[in-house]
């Protein structure tokens, strides 16, 4: 996921752009929570002068919440996926 944030800062510099939108369409029924900063309920990542905002879009067929339980959660952090670990 990291190279995608990369990827985003990369094009607003080329078009030199101050601030660019990732969207991803989740098939999981397991929510990713990104540990960033949030502004009217936006979520975004400070990444080489250039702000990132993060748009999930659940796309996944589920059962309604009252009917599905407590939903797994992924956690990452901004320095996960600024600084990888790589193995």
């Amino acid at each position: 996921m990291n190279s995608w944030f990369h990827q985003v800062a990369r094009y607003c510099d080329d078009y030199h752009e101050p601030e660019g939108f990732l969207v991803s369409f989740v098939r999981s029924s397991k929510r990713i929570r990104l540990e960033f900063e949030e502004s009217d309920g936006l979520r975004f990542l400070k990444l080489a002068g250039k702000t990132i905002y993060y748009l999930p879009v659940q796309i996944s067929d589920e059962p309604s919440a009252s009917k599905s339980g407590q939903a797994e959660e992924v956690r990452i952090t901004k320095e996960e996926l600024v600084f990888p670990v790589t193995e």
